[in-house]
């Protein structure tokens, strides 16, 4: 099931003041014009005036009568309905991407200006008579503007319509639809993305009505990009006060940068000077004016005078829609700013820098390592680090020296495993603050544990800047509009483009220097290639020269840094592949990468009794019987992505009556059988026997070592006093 937050443009816009006649309704149709990167089959407008869709649990059946109506002619889906004007209605567009309508999507009309950010983003519409409504400004082939229409609808006949572009006043009664009530002009000349269009129209009753997106472009200042500026936040060693912004926009005509120092008003001396390399090396760029340190500052990038993006690298970001539901894991959040719209990011000139304390600590071997892994949210019930602090005797006590963190960069929404990023520098604030994370790292390393982030660089959301900042993936340079490997979920991130290569640098040398954290596993590593394999899985699986050499770039610039910081995969790839992989570079005295192992079929195999055809044969998960010269196999009975072992030994275990599994076991008093739970538990000791002495590296899942396993398959977490036994 797909869910994907579309996120529409900025609109500068005023209204005239119409007479309301609270008991007069009139005739409003609404527009979604189809992009390029659109791939549905049918569009719906559910909203407050007709039962939102009506729909169940989400989904909208194919006939529901909000079904719209798709124009080809002017590539727009349409529905009309009556409302009353004086009223304020929620609504939003849902798209169907099957036939049958089980896969969706709830959007947000990037025609519309007015949002709910507290309420799922839903769009509303004020209804006045008259009123102008979704003003839209359509782009051609090369990015640029030309057509512009709008909705304008009254009970009384429209006599007047002016229009300008840009600044440029014309006439537009004949080029306004009375059946439809649309306006449409076609451009002789286009003009650039984000171009200013006002709209003014006029009733038989004398009522003026205007509204206004975009604006018209302004003279942008070409300057070099000032020595030692890095994209993103630039603070100053020498001056406390004086913060500069960068930000990587090749294709991007001009940025305003808005937010609390200029009470988020688009002003000309907040207009980002340009340092134009080439037309595929564009920064724009600004020292802001002098800043007090110490105060939180929330801002945005406002791209072509349409779009509010946070910055890309930024440490911490504020959410609209989510913030609320953070609860006590971030005291004294700031307050996500009420002029703005969308995700901000946050800058502070930091007067009080956390102090570390565990400076003796030595990082564990790589062969060593007892790595357990972690969900923040489902371990402890208060989902922060604070609390996640008082936990370490407990996983010290287990003989665990590393943690691996399952995603805690910014992802969508709160309740996620993590894997759908949003922000890959900004710490998710669910879990808690900055310096709350530095004393968890710090802890664990007091107790020679080491921290390894699993990140996840093989694709990004709809909130991420690299796709926001040009309005879609389809005019991004760092994303593949078209995925290139079968397993890739939200939008594949083009990891031999520059730009790319770049930010996910910066993105490993911020979490190993500014959080001292251990190392990374890069989740789904096999999908960092530009080989299209379609959904051809055998292709895919194959040796990939291009992917070998991003991830071995990526892990020299990650050793440049920390010369011995852990690279682990989840690359479950071609044998010679690995190997390569495993060995890069050991004779050199560098680390190598280390590769997840997946022996949970082999072993559960085994704690399950049975052996069909070898099935519980778990000798490969000896690095050696895999053509390695190092143990760099990070071998696993359990993981995220994996059933629990016990489970599945209650649930399909043999027994005496049932030695090849299936059915109920009917066992008399006293036979064995793995679905008796003390049986059960101790072959999971059996397999912890073979296991924990194979040498190498390996891992445990969250409550595995307690045999646990919750829900209808097993795959939940714990409910306190839900345990199984």
């Amino acid at each position: 099931m797909r869910f994907r937050l579309f996120f529409g443009f900025f609109l500068l816009f005023s209204f005239g003041v119409p007479s309301v006649a609270l008991s007069q309704s009139i005739d409003v149709m609404f527009r979604y014009v189809e992009q390029p990167e659109d791939d549905f089959v049918r569009a719906f407008l559910p909203g407050e005036f007709n039962g939102w869709g009506p729909n169940a649990s989400g989904v909208i059946a194919v006939g529901a009568p909000s079904a719209m109506t798709f124009d080809a002619q002017t590539n727009e889906w349409r529905y009309s309905i009556s409302l009353n004007s004086g009223q304020d209605y929620s609504y939003k567009v849902h798209v169907h991407y099957n036939e049958s309508g089980s896969s969706y999507e709830w959007i947000t009309d990037p025609s519309n200006p007015q949002v709910d950010s507290g309420n799922n983003n839903n769009s509303i519409v004020s209804v006045s008579d008259p009123m102008v409504f979704q003003l839209i400004r359509r782009r051609n082939g090369n990015g640029q503007i030309d057509e512009v229409s709008a909705g304008i609808f009254s009970s009384a006949a429209i006599t007047s319509i002016e229009f300008e572009i840009n600044g440029e006043e014309q006439s537009g009664l004949s080029f306004f639809d009375a059946s439809s009530g649309i306006f449409r002009y076609s451009l002789t000349t286009p003009v650039p993305a984000g171009s200013q269009f006002k709209l003014t129209a006029t009733d038989a009753e004398g009522v003026v009505v205007s509204q206004e997106i975009g604006l018209v472009p302004p003279l942008v200042v070409d300057e070099p990009l000032p020595a030692g500026i890095r994209d993103g936040i630039n603070y100053d060693d020498t001056d406390q006060t004086k913060v500069t912004l960068s930000l990587f926009a090749p294709g991007i005509n001009f940025v305003h940068v808005i937010g609390d120092f200029n009470n988020w008003t688009v002003r000309p001396e907040f207009l980002m000077k340009r340092d134009s390399i080439s037309v595929d090396s564009v920064r724009f760029w600004l020292e802001l004016p002098p800043l007090t340190p110490g105060p939180e500052y929330a801002f945005q990038y406002l791209i072509n005078g349409e779009r509010r993006v946070g910055d890309p690298y930024s440490a911490k970001v504020l959410d609209p829609a989510h913030d609320s539901s953070i609860g006590s894991a971030y005291p004294n959040l700031k307050t996500y700013p009420s002029q703005t719209s969308e995700i901000v990011s946050v800058l502070r000139i930091e007067t009080n820098p956390y102090e570390w304390t565990a400076t003796e600590y030595l990082r564990p071997p790589q062969s060593e390592l007892i790595v357990y892994e972690m969900l923040v949210r489902d371990f402890i019930a208060a989902h922060d680090y604070a609390t996640l602090i008082d936990t370490l005797d407990y996983i010290q006590n287990l003989g665990v020296n590393a943690i691996e963190l399952m995603p805690v960069s910014e992802f969508d929404g709160n309740i996620n495993w993590g894997y759908g990023p949003a922000f890959h520098l900004a710490l998710d604030k669910y879990y808690g603050p900055a310096d709350d994370f530095k004393r968890f790292v710090d802890a664990c390393h007091e107790r020679g544990i080491a921290v390894i982030l699993d990140v996840v660089y093989n694709h990004v959301t709809s909130q991420s800047p690299l796709q926001r900042i040009w309005g879609g993936a389809a005019a991004s340079p760092y994303l593949n509009q078209v995925a290139t490997h079968p397993f890739n979920v939200f939008t594949d991130v083009n990891h031999e483009y520059p730009g790319t290569r770049y930010w996910l640098d910066r993105a490993n040398e911020w979490w190993l220097t500014e959080y001292k954290i251990d190392g990374f596993r890069f989740d789904l590593s096999k999908g960092f290639t530009q080989t299209n394999s379609g959904s051809n899985v055998g292709i895919w699986n194959q040796y990939d020269t291009g992917r070998v050499a991003t991830l071995q770039r990526m892990a020299d610039r990650i050793w440049d840094v920390d010369s011995t910081a852990y690279v682990i995969l989840e690359h479950l790839s071609e044998r010679d592949e690995e190997k390569v992989l495993a060995e890069y570079r050991v004779g050199e005295g560098k680390p190598g990468m280390m590769l997840w192992a997946n022996k949970n079929r082999d072993y559960n195999e085994a704690t399950m009794g049975y052996n069909n055809n070898g099935n519980s044969n778990f000798s490969d998960g000896y690095y050696r019987e895999r053509g390695l010269t190092v143990p760099h196999l990070v071998t696993y009975m359990e993981s995220h992505d994996e059933q629990w072992l016990m489970f599945k030994n209650i649930s399909f275990g043999a027994c005496e009556n049932s030695p090849g599994g299936g059915g109920i076991c009917n066992s008399e008093p006293g036979a064995y059988n793995t679905r008796d739970f003390p049986t059960a538990f101790d072959r999971q000791k059996m397999a912890g026997a073979f296991f924990f002495t194979i040498p190498g590296p390996k891992m445990i899942w969250q409550f595995g070592e307690l045999g646990y396993g919750y829900g209808p398959d097993g795959r939940d977490c714990l409910i306190i006093g839900e345990g199984l036994g």
